[in-house]
């Protein structure tokens, strides 16, 4: 099951049951984030701290996104 953002009437977000951030903490989380292959946010649930991506988790993320297209044209080629 996945969490959703979701947005109240006074710009504060929240994402599944971790606590309300704003608009400005959620846009500086944002822009951190920058340029990544897909948006890595993660949350510490007990402290509510930003944590930064590890390096192996953006490998496999990628490791896997590379084979998942290989393999897509690979059976587009296939089934021509």
């Amino acid at each position: 099951m996945f969490a959703v953002w979701q947005r109240n009437a006074e710009n504060v977000y929240t994402f599944g049951k971790f606590k309300p951030f704003t608009l400005y903490e959620f846009r500086i989380v944002a822009a951190n984030n920058a340029g990544t292959s897909v948006p890595v946010i993660v949350m510490q649930e007990t402290t509510d701290n930003w944590v930064p991506p590890t390096p192996f988790g953006q490998y496999v993320i990628a490791l896997t996104s590379t084979v998942l297209a290989l393999l897509i044209s690979a059976a587009i080629l296939l089934l021509r």
